[in-house]
């Protein structure tokens, strides 16, 4: 390049690599080496100039040893130039450092910002790029470190590929156009110290939008995740520098400058826990875990495409979170995808909130621009707030309120998120206390394990010894168990708790004496061990590393509870009265929350909280999103909680409850199990009623069945306690559906029926006295208690009125309805009708689908099964109440028995699983028998005998125990049913005489439901008065039976004229039966049945006439009766055989093959134009039938039925067809 002089004084000899505007020149007065930077001002650079240049001058004038000297500015070619000293070092972007070289380095950058701050210079462009270190004592030098023009006019000239790293180092406020101030460099200086300790920015993102939005809403991940051994004093300042309201950071340089030096000086020192404060340094000791440690790593360093998952197990204080770390600290040293979630016992309630936490991480390492490419970005708002308004901007409205709906999608969403960070390579994904991860969040995680054993995912899990049953039960059932490895942490032995000590304070400042006293002291157990350290330090036991005082074993605490009033009573004043306050809103709590309820400064506040972390009384953690703390032992909150007044404890629960009420308006965000303590602990205990309720609500909606019933329980014990009758009446009927749904119906009934004493007794007349008065009769109609059932729902009807338009008299209907199940199918169908009339009307939606169920149900027992159908399409499945929960599982209980009516296999599959699976997630066992009947109906179609017995013994145990005696008592019935076509009598009549004992106790039935089954096992045995008789009995109260009880007194009827040899009368029958019940005969059941039957008959018909063909050799019938009888012996069993493939009953398609095999063998005497053909299928049918039978796991049937094939080969051509030959089931 030609020769520059610059201000006759420096000669530029180099332009500087990858700096367009900085030369290297030479001072002529000097003759030393300058650098030169040149400025090229344009209109709108022209009056920032003049700024620019006194700020020069006092900069100048500072001579700061921590900024680049200035030597001389002037004018050239144009524009200006500016002359710098020669910096001679390493970019802090390019070193890395140590912990004492980290602090050295930020004392140093803070000192020379100090400087500039007294000479009221802020600063434009502080970041790592812009400081050199420039010996090894990390004394530094700023560069560059003043912006010429504004933030956005420097964005906009630089290339796009740098416009991202540029904005990861700018500040909240800049972004928001607010004005620069001193606070600004204090964030600037946390985004240095950020960087020193992690090796990078505290956002990234490859889109500039992103990134911005991460900077003003999201918290960094916590400098502990990436170097544990950073200075709990540092990990804590650099939090505060980097808030986003710059309020919130310390007030000047000044007060940073103090907490670094102090840091420096407890590292001098070179121990962790110092003098008389008793602050813990550093948490990231680690002791005795190098073979642990080195399994770990080795599979987080893996390469291989195989799943590796962990288990650490571990009692409390043992170190589990701290090996965690360390893994978290190893993947990110090699550029890994690491999603950290912490779980916390109050959480656990919260569906799906650990997701909510791996997402929110997910964001941060991969990007948000590839959640915003996402499929399922809602997902990922909706289980992540934080993060909603960035992938959804300007479409919220997208996201469902209730998350329920989504269910079945979150673990598609979380896989497709997996499978994201895969394609990065190996990633880590560690859930931190798992013991307290939510059930939603446990699930899903192994869901999403199990289908990604050939990833390159680490899963490590963290949990107490005892609570591992969960995740085996997990983990067999997603067939994990052999891909996890257990590490199992014990307690330090002797020598590794002595090496703990010598880490901590130096064995040299200690007796042997006190050594051996802390070493028995702590068992072990390292939080222990630190907390006692601590204790010591302040009690001036360590006064410092020189000279320690003498103790006894009497000075030492012996147990957890005398550590915490030793740790409690070293407390300041100040932080003791803070910590009082915040051991009220609980073992875990939000910043916010705390300023919230106390009366002291924000700053006062933050630098107690830091003092209580540095102390080891709390510890903090990131969810997602921010920052929470929590006490590090629960005994010291316990402690510092009988150390308030309680008039503080009412008065801080009162401030608590009011801004979670305030929070859960805005955010929705909230725990509800924070919001009811603090109500209940406020002076107006009462509000936690509706509180409760709606949380027992929301649980059961998310199958948390067990904890809607604690929320409904203690609902009700605060009512009766506050004498407010219409929150009790509430309570009560929420506790009451629950237990109903749980099948607690006695102990239902009670409980509405004591507080429904309480209120006459009382005298307080209620409005909803009508609703608990339905709500007992349905309880009591449940247990077959139908007389008392019936009159509370007439008391219900003269309290309610007959007012059409009233939604209670619908209820009324609907209840009748209900009541008749199992006792009156007409009465039961006359009052579905007249529910569902009404309903239809009113805009209660919940209301009108429960009627429409209902009706469903009633026609199906009527056998009507196309308007069942019908009905069911009309019901709104995904309406958002939450009361669908509970119907579902009916809803789809009945679209499985009409599958099973149908023969639709594929139906009868889908909703019997889906049924199945709702039935265990809401811990309902009415459900779950009805579930399990179901089924097994479906093993009996597949003749799968073995399963039928386990399931309904299981069907008919359930029942029993909840005290539904009819649904026993059908259960039973259904078994002597599949006993019956089982061959086994005995076992039909041990069946049947259990449900015959059940309804003695129901007095008041219209009918037997076991009269049918009576009156089969009657005509089995020829009985066939007694049959008759039944049948007579069971006929004068038809109306009163379902459609399988109707259809099988028919089918009775028939096969006793059939007994008779009445044939023809026998088909007669058969087709009026057809035209009488002509839905129910049409499903392929009933249709292959009554084939049979009909098939049956003709054959019959034919073996009559050839027998008395053969002894008069005169031919009684014409060939065309003949042929018409063949005929229709063959269309039957046709129609018999559709039926059995469409039924899918293997049981039937044995009795069709047999049918077949009879009806060739008769025709081979008809039909001589065709005999070979006959005889081949008379042959090939029996031996299919044979085949079947041995499938079928019958032998005696198939020892018989192959001693009929023999006989029909001796004697098929001799013409000797006798019907007895068949005669074999």
């Amino acid at each position: 390049m030609n020769e520059r002089v610059l201000g006759e004084r420096f000669r530029l000899k180099s332009r500087l690599p990858a700096q367009d505007e900085i030369y290297l020149a030479l001072d002529t007065e000097s003759g030393e080496n300058v650098l030169i930077r040149t400025i090229m001002l344009s209109s709108k650079k022209a009056p920032r100039w003049v700024q620019f240049e006194n700020e020069l001058a006092t900069i100048k004038q500072a001579n700061s040893p921590g900024i680049v000297k200035i030597i001389e500015w002037g004018e050239c070619d144009g524009g200006k130039y500016i002359a710098y000293e020669l910096v001679e070092g390493e970019k802090l972007s390019r070193v890395k450092l140590n912990q004492e070289k980290i602090v050295k380095v930020m004392i140093n950058v803070a000192n020379a910002i100090d400087c500039l701050h007294e000479k009221d210079i802020i600063l434009t462009d502080l970041k790592p790029d812009n400081i050199y270190i420039v010996d090894e004592d990390c004394n530094i030098k700023i560069f560059d470190f003043i912006r010429l023009s504004s933030d956005q006019t420097s964005l906009k000239q630089m290339k796009v590929t740098d416009v991202t790293n540029e904005v990861a180092w700018m500040i909240p406020e800049i972004l928001r156009n607010e004005e620069r101030t001193i606070s600004s460099n204090l964030y600037s200086l946390g985004l240095i110290g950020y960087y020193l300790c992690t090796g990078r920015a505290p956002f990234i993102d490859t889109r500039v939008s992103n990134l911005i939005w991460q900077i003003q809403n999201l918290q960094p991940t916590p400098i502990s995740n990436y170097n544990p051994k950073i200075p709990v004093s540092l990990d804590n300042l650099i939090r505060r520098l980097l808030r986003k309201n710059p309020k919130s950071r310390p007030c000047n340089i000044k007060d940073v400058l103090r907490i670094l030096e102090q840091t420096q000086r407890d590292q001098e020192q070179g121990k962790s826990i110092i003098g008389k404060s008793g602050s813990i340094i550093n948490h990231g000791l680690l002791v005795g875990r190098n073979t642990e440690l080195d399994l770990m790593k080795s599979a987080v360093l893996s390469e291989d495409a195989s799943l590796k998952m962990f288990m650490i197990d571990g009692g409390h204080g043992i170190g589990k979170t701290r090996i965690m770390q360390e893994m978290a600290s190893l993947a990110r040293s090699q550029d890994m995808p690491v999603l950290f979630a912490t779980c916390e016992k109050i959480g656990k309630n919260k569906s799906c909130g650990v997701l909510g936490q791996l997402i929110c991480e997910a964001a941060l390492e991969l990007g948000f621009g590839t959640f915003g490419k996402s499929p399922h970005k809602n997902i990922f708002a909706l289980l992540c707030p934080n993060i909603a308004e960035r992938l959804l901007i300007g479409n919220n409205s997208g996201i469902p309120k209730d998350n329920r709906s989504y269910n079945p999608l979150i673990p598609e969403a979380i896989k497709w998120l997996m499978d994201e960070c895969n394609q990065k390579g190996r990633f880590l994904v560690a859930i931190d206390d798992a013991q307290w991860c939510d059930q939603a969040s446990l699930e899903t995680i192994f869901r999403m394990a199990s289908k990604m054993l050939g990833s390159r995912m680490t899963l490590l899990m963290s949990s107490s010894p005892d609570s591992r049953m969960p995740f085996q039960n997990l983990a067999d059932e997603m067939a994990l168990s052999e891909h996890i490895q257990t590490v199992q942490l014990k307690p330090f032995s002797p020598a590794e708790t002595i090496e703990l000590i010598d880490a901590v304070i130096g064995l040299e400042n200690i007796s042997n004496e006190t050594r051996d006293l802390l070493v028995g002291n702590s068992r072990g157990n390292a939080t222990h061990l630190l907390q006692t350290l601590s204790g010591m330090a302040c009690r001036g036991y360590i006064k410092n590393t020189h000279e320690t005082r003498k103790i006894s074993p009497d000075d030492l605490p012996s147990d957890i509870r005398e550590l915490a009033s030793w740790r409690v009573d070293c407390l300041n004043p100040k932080l003791k009265a803070m910590l009082c306050e915040a051991a009220v809103i609980g073992e875990t709590f939000d910043e916010q929350m705390l300023l919230s309820i106390t009366s002291l400064e924000e700053t006062d506040v933050e630098e107690m909280l830091d003092e209580g972390i540095s102390s080891m009384v709390l510890s903090t953690f990131k969810v997602a999103g921010g920052y929470k703390y929590r006490f590090i032992e629960n005994q010291i909150r316990e402690r510092l909680l009988e150390e308030t007044s309680s008039k503080v404890i009412i008065s801080s629960h009162d401030k608590c409850s009011k801004y979670l009420h305030k929070k859960q308006t805005i955010d929705n965000g909230i725990n509800v199990d924070e919001l009811i303590g603090h109500l209940l602990g406020g002076s107006n205990p009462v509000m936690a009623i509706p509180v409760l309720l709606s949380a027992s609500v929301a649980s059961e909606s998310q199958f948390a069945i067990k904890q809607a019933l604690e929320y409904a329980r203690k609902a009700l014990e605060i009512s009766i306690r506050t004498s407010d009758s219409s929150l009790e009446t509430a309570s009560s009927l929420r506790l009451a559906k629950i237990m109903k749904l749980q099948g607690k119906f006695d102990e239902a009934e009670k409980t509405l029926s004591g507080v429904l004493n309480a209120l006459k007794k009382a005298g307080i007349n209620t409005d909803s006295e009508s609703e608990i008065l339905l709500a007992i009769s349905d309880l009591q109609a449940n247990q077959a208690k139908f007389f008392e059932a019936q009159q509370k729902t007439q008391e219900a009807y003269r309290l309610v009125g007959r007012n059409d338009d009233d939604e209670k008299l619908i209820k009324l209907h609907l209840q009748e309805s209900i009541n008749m199940k199992d006792y009156d199918f007409g009465q039961m169908l006359m009052h579905a009708i007249k529910s569902f009339d009404s309903a239809i009307r009113s805009k209660n939606a919940n209301l009108k689908t429960k009627a429409m169920l209902n009706l469903a149900y009633a026609k199906y027992f009527h056998g009507d099964f196309s308007g069942s159908s019908s009905m069911l399409d009309e019901i709104p499945t995904g309406f958002a109440d939450t009361s669908w929960a509970r119907m579902e599982a009916r809803f789809l209980h009945l679209k499985t028995l009409l599958a099973i009516a149908e023969g639709n296999m594929d139906e009868i599959v889908k909703n019997s699983t889906k049924a199945k699976e709702l039935s265990f997630k809401m811990d309902s066992q009415p459900l779950l028998a009805v579930a399990i009947y179901i089924d097994s109906i479906i093993k009996h179609n597949q003749c799968d005998l073995d399963s039928v017995r386990r399931l309904m013994e299981r069907a008919i145990e359930i029942s029993t125990l909840t005290g539904q005696k009819m649904q026993t008592c059908r259960f039973l019935i259904k078994m002597a049913q599949f006993n019956m076509e089982d061959g086994d009598k005995e076992g039909a009549k041990f069946y049947l005489q259990r449900a015959k004992d059940i309804e003695k106790r129901v007095p008041e039935l219209p009918i037997r439901p076991s009269i049918v089954i009576e009156a089969q096992i009657a005509f089995e045995e020829e009985q066939l008065k007694k049959c008759q008789d039944l049948m007579d009995e069971a006929l004068n109260s038809v109306s009163c039976l379902d459609f399988e009880q109707k259809m099988a007194l028919a089918i009775l009827n028939i096969k006793l004229l059939e007994h008779q040899n009445e044939h023809r009368k026998t088909i007669a029958l058969i087709k009026s039966t057809l035209e009488k019940m002509k839905q129910a005969v049409r499903t392929p059941y009933y249709s292959c049945e009554l084939g049979l039957l009909t098939a049956q008959a003709a054959c019959n018909l034919l073996l009559e006439n050839l027998q008395k063909t053969k002894k008069s050799n005169i031919i009684p019938i014409t060939p065309q009766w003949q042929g018409e009888m063949a005929k229709t012996a063959k269309e039957s069993l046709d129609q018999a055989f559709l039926g059995s493939l469409s039924s899918g009953a293997r049981c039937q398609s044995f009795n069709v093959a047999l049918a077949y095999s009879i009806y060739h063998a008769i025709m081979t005497n008809y039909d001589q134009d065709n005999l070979k053909q006959h005889q081949t299928e008379t042959s090939r049918y029996l031996e299919i039938a044979v085949q079947m039978c041995d499938e079928l796991k019958k032998p005696n049937l198939s020892t018989k039925l192959k001693r009929t094939a023999e006989i029909i080969k001796m004697n098929i051509r001799s013409g000797i067809v006798k019907k007895s030959t068949f005669d074999v089931t």
